[in-house]
Formats: structure tokens, sequence, C-alpha cells
């Protein structure tokens, strides 16, 4: 198992500006940082999609190789949906949103009453 924390990105304010097209131009898909050597042990490389997991559930987004993350560690980005799959669809916020991940009956963080996003456990692997 692998510690999962997550990431805002520079280019979105927490969940909002996804239908933005300049915005997504700069940061198009969700992705998460995995250390090299911990990819090549599940046969991940760059750019493809993986599955990150936990007790509650699974979503995907794409593995972005980085050396800047512990090898025991995923950092995987905040608050994802996708515009484009329309109202039908909720806008895929399911797809690849961390909070399908946490665990709602469990005790919130005290100062902030909100979910914890930094340090679930959780395993990755390639999208079928």
């Amino acid at each position: 198992e692998l510690v999962l924390t997550t990431k805002k990105s520079i280019y979105y304010l927490h969940s909002c500006g996804r239908q933005i097209d300049s915005l997504r131009q700069r940061h198009p898909e969700p992705v998460v940082l995995i250390h090299p050597a911990t990819a090549a042990r599940d046969s991940i490389e760059n750019g493809d999609w993986i599955y990150l997991e936990t007790a509650r559930g699974r979503i995907k987004q794409k593995a972005i190789l980085s050396d800047k993350v512990d090898p025991r560690v995923v950092c995987a980005d905040f608050g994802w949906w996708f515009p484009e799959k329309g109202i039908a669809d909720l806008f895929g916020w399911s797809d690849s949103n961390v909070n399908m991940l946490t665990d709602d009956q469990k005790q919130n963080n005290p100062e902030t009453g909100s979910e914890n996003l930094r340090g679930m456990l959780c395993n990755v692997r390639l999208v079928d």
C-alpha cells in the first residue's frame, strides 16, 4: 500500500474552472505524481492512466513520474470533474475526484470539519 496525499493545481481554485478553455489547455487532465521506482514496480509508465484505490472507492488519473515524491507516496490532483461529459453524467465528477476515496462515516478533521485528504492508504494499478 501507498500513502495518498492530494494537491491543488495552480491553474484552478479548488474544484472551479475546469470549464475554462484557457485553463484546461494548461492542465487538461487530472494527474497523480508517482515515483519512478514505484511506477516501475507496477509496470506504470509516464502518461499511463492508473486507478487509485482505497477501501472506499476507485478513481483514475494520469500518472506523471516524478522523483520529487517519496517512493511510498502518490500525490493526486484534487477536485476534478469534466464539464465536457455533460449534466447527464453529472460532469463525470466521480471518475477522478479524490472525494470518492474518502470515508464520510469516520471522524472528520476537528479543526476544519472536512475529510482527511492528505494521508489515506491506497493501491495503484494500470487502467484495464
